[in-house]
């Protein structure tokens, strides 16, 4: 059977390689200045994007907020949000975002620059992982793929450490592979080091992925094993925790107790599911596998095409690397507090193995049914979105747009779905010109593979992908009033002064955009855990900014100005405990499904 097929391994072959990153494994004249060309488009894109929209709550909020707390109390050491310790992850995307405040001031470019350089830094690792593996066409097309899949632009649009881990997982990857095809031991260090910055960006899956996956692949492969257990030369490890230590031994050091917390309770918690207490919804093993389907289109419509590889030689040791690079991360966060993106790290390979068969050679005149097959299914899906654009504008019986509270909008399906049908009306504009860019990139890559340019195709429905991926990020902006508290924030910041209260009726990262945008402190919480993280449920730090509906009824009547936000459907519950007339108790801002109360008159 073809898939249990395993080759042999030329180790003189091995020895001889070259891996100059501008060699082809194919004549192209004018490839590498394509090269150059098509990563300078993809890191104009991604950084310009970075531009927009509002820092949304949950992730960003907090990360975008505990930086802007370092930098004011002058600490780059101890994470805050609130003026409590956050030490959920470990601190090297907040130092990133302090340099960039430091350098552009703060504001939401600023936050997110530095996570668009590790997604283009991420998008490099693949390109040259590729290039080495099976020449440049692998590289830039599998490092078009991966920039341009849906699911990637939505994941590195949002400040989290993802895309910091992941790239440095796919350089560590690269310099193992480095390392054994050329028997060189300075490309193992360098894997040490960087895994020691992915360890510091989320955690020590940046370690263990790379040494599991590339040990599993090695099994298969005795000389090839020989070199790769050079990897644990005693340098590279002593470098490796010359980085990562200090940092975890300061803390420890401030606040005794958090290695413990932090390496049992909030990282391997988290990978078995059973952090004490759960910190997020866990998604349905079922959808998150179908959701990739998603994520990673138009691509995925091409799996089809991996059959015309059935007869070459697949199964050589880079393949196998890659293949145990995707299963293992699957089957890792299978039993993990699963989260949409938390398989990320292995999409760059998912990408080099999808873009293989682009890379191949038509030999024959007949035309690949796979290929073309999935270009139409692409025509038919932008036919398909210009048709609902039409049926969307011309209805008329549509209503006011309704949103589940923000609480229960927390995963992908959750935000698609979280909304009215009628909400898409405002995305008409975007559909249709996102729609035509998906029909004429399916039309023109069926035309050249038809011309049997399969390369050609796949680069030019990358680029055709870009402004779909572009309005996306449109679609952002249209319906940021759900998804941040700026709003709330930017109307506080009106009236508020230093004795004023801010009151939150919800979880804090549910409200996480007012660490970065609102101007004041402390914000209280009601009906929040107040056990939810480290410093709080160990050290008893911040107990008193968690607060009852009491403390609520309490303060509004009290002769301090309090600003109370909550969502709009719980207006009648608050009336009721304040004993008012649910018709006085009027909001003075808005924001999607969430309201700003105050108990006095502002002006």
């Amino acid at each position: 059977m073809w898939f249990f097929r395993f080759n042999k391994v030329n180790e003189e072959e091995i020895e001889q390689s070259s891996l100059s990153f501008l060699k082809l494994s194919s004549p192209f004249p004018s490839f590498p200045l394509a090269s150059i060309f098509f990563l300078l488009v993809l890191t104009f894109f991604y950084i310009e994007e970075s531009r927009g929209p509002v820092i949304f709550d949950d992730n960003e909020g907090l990360y975008a907020g505990a930086a802007k707390e370092m930098i004011q109390r002058n600490d780059w050491i101890l994470p805050t949000v609130n003026g409590i310790p956050r030490l959920q992850k470990p601190p090297l995307v907040y130092w990133c975002i302090l340099i960039s405040y430091k350098i552009f001031g703060i504001n939401e470019f600023a936050a997110r620059f530095p996570e668009a350089l590790a997604t283009i830094i991420w998008v490099m690792g693949v390109y040259i992982l590729g290039c080495v593996i099976g020449g440049e066409k692998l590289g830039l097309l599998a490092s078009l793929m991966l920039a341009s899949s849906f699911g990637f632009y939505i994941f590195t649009h949002i400040l989290m450490p993802e895309p910091f881990f992941s790239a440095a997982v796919t350089y560590a990857f690269l310099f193992i592979y480095l390392g054994v095809r050329s028997g060189k031991r300075r490309y193992f260090i360098a894997a040490w080091i960087v895994m020691a910055l992915g360890s510091l960006a989320k955690g020590l899956h940046a370690v263990l992925y790379p040494l599991l996956c590339s040990g599993l692949s090695v099994l298969f492969f005795p000389k090839i094993r020989k070199r790769w257990l050079n990897l644990f030369w005693w340098p590279g490890i002593v470098l490796f925790l010359l980085i990562l230590i200090p940092w975890y031994v300061t803390i420890e050091f401030r606040l005794p107790g958090f290695l413990q917390e932090h390496f049992f309770n909030e990282q391997f918690g988290h990978a078995l599911n059973h952090r004490n207490p759960p910190d997020a919804g866990t998604v349905p093993i079922t959808q998150f596998y179908l959701e990739h389907l998603i994520f990673l289109l138009p691509w995925t419509l091409y799996i089809g095409a991996l059959w015309e590889l059935r007869d070459r030689p697949l199964f050589d040791w880079q393949n196998v690397l890659l293949l145990s690079w995707i299963v293992i991360t699957f089957l890792s966060v299978t039993f993990s507090s699963l989260q949409d993106y938390y398989a990320m790290s292995c999409w760059g390979a998912i990408a080099l193995i999808l873009a293989k068969p682009f890379c191949l050679e038509d030999n024959d005149k007949t035309m690949s049914l796979y290929l073309n097959l999935a270009s139409l299914v692409i025509v038919f899906l932008g036919l398909s979105g210009i048709l609902a654009a039409l049926f969307i504008d011309h209805s008329a019986d549509f209503h006011p747009i309704w949103a589940k509270p923000l609480e229960k909008r927390d995963t992908f399906l959750s935000a698609i779905f979280g909304f009215s049908f009628s909400t898409w009306k405002n995305f008409v504009p975007l559909l249709y010109r996102a729609s035509l860019s998906f029909f004429i990139g399916g039309i023109v890559a069926y035309w050249f593979f038809s011309k049997k340019e399969r390369f050609l195709a796949g680069v030019f429905l990358a680029l055709t992908m870009i402004y779909p991926l572009h309005q996306a990020g449109q679609g952002f902006s249209f319906l940021s009033d759900y998804f941040s508290s700026m709003k709330l924030a930017k109307k506080i910041n009106c009236f508020v002064t230093k004795n004023d209260m801010v009151i939150s009726d919800s979880e804090p990262n549910f409200a996480s955009g007012l660490f970065f945008y609102l101007n004041h402190s402390p914000i209280l919480w009601v009906h929040a855990n107040p056990k939810a993280e480290f410093a709080q449920r160990i050290l008893k730090l911040g107990q008193e900014y968690y607060i009852t509906e009491s403390d609520v009824e309490r303060y509004w009547k009290s002769d301090r100005k309090v600003f109370l936000i909550t969502e709009e459907v719980s207006l009648p519950s608050w009336a009721r405990l304040f004993k008012e007339d649910p018709s006085q108790l009027v909001p003075i801002e808005k924001s999607g499904t969430r309201v700003l109360l105050v108990n006095k008159e502002v002006n």
